[in-house]
């Protein structure tokens, strides 16, 4: 597949050759560098030919997930980590992530992009607003609440920090 700047450089391509080929009276002679001739028909051909090419579009499905363990060891699972997730994206320049339980609650949204002319990413614990940017600078990732909303705080100590007391949190302020 080509890119939208693919498609246009060889649409400007052939528009010159097409222009060439009109001032030699319908048929260009390329024999110096290809020892081939070029008619008016077969760049016009060409050109509709490129015209039908699909141009690469933002990619985008559904597909289930679940933790990691369920295959790797699922013996070891607590009930709850057998629930099965649903993933919705939309890849481009822009990347949309949802993450959805069985009940169709969002859990987790995420935007991957480059920002500030560096990959960041944007989460947001459920629908709605954004509350933590991460920009990926000089071999480290800079966390930035998105409002005064927002602030960090030292996580419960759990299986979802690792136990670690170094871990934290952060939402919406209530």
């Amino acid at each position: 597949m080509f890119t939208q700047a693919h498609l246009a450089l060889i649409e400007t391509a052939l528009e010159l050759l097409q222009e060439e080929i009109g001032k030699v009276g319908g048929q260009s002679n390329l024999s110096k560098k290809s020892g081939q001739s070029v008619t008016q028909a077969q760049i016009t051909a060409l050109r509709e030919q490129i015209r039908k090419q699909k141009v690469d579009e933002p990619q985008q499905g559904t597909i289930r997930i679940s933790d990691w363990r369920v295959e790797a060891d699922p013996g070891s699972l607590e009930p709850d980590d057998e629930r099965p997730y649903c993933l919705e994206f939309q890849l481009g320049n822009q990347s949309y992530f949802t993450v959805t339980d069985s009940h169709n609650e969002t859990k987790l949204e995420m935007v991957l992009e480059i920002n500030q002319g560096v990959p960041a990413l944007h989460l947001s614990p459920g629908a709605g607003d954004t509350v933590l940017h991460v920009h990926s600078v000089d071999s480290a990732l800079v966390l930035t609440p998105d409002s005064i909303y927002n602030r960090f705080e030292t996580a419960e100590m759990n299986r979802y920090s690792y136990n670690d007391s170094r871990s934290l949190k952060i939402g919406y302020d209530e």
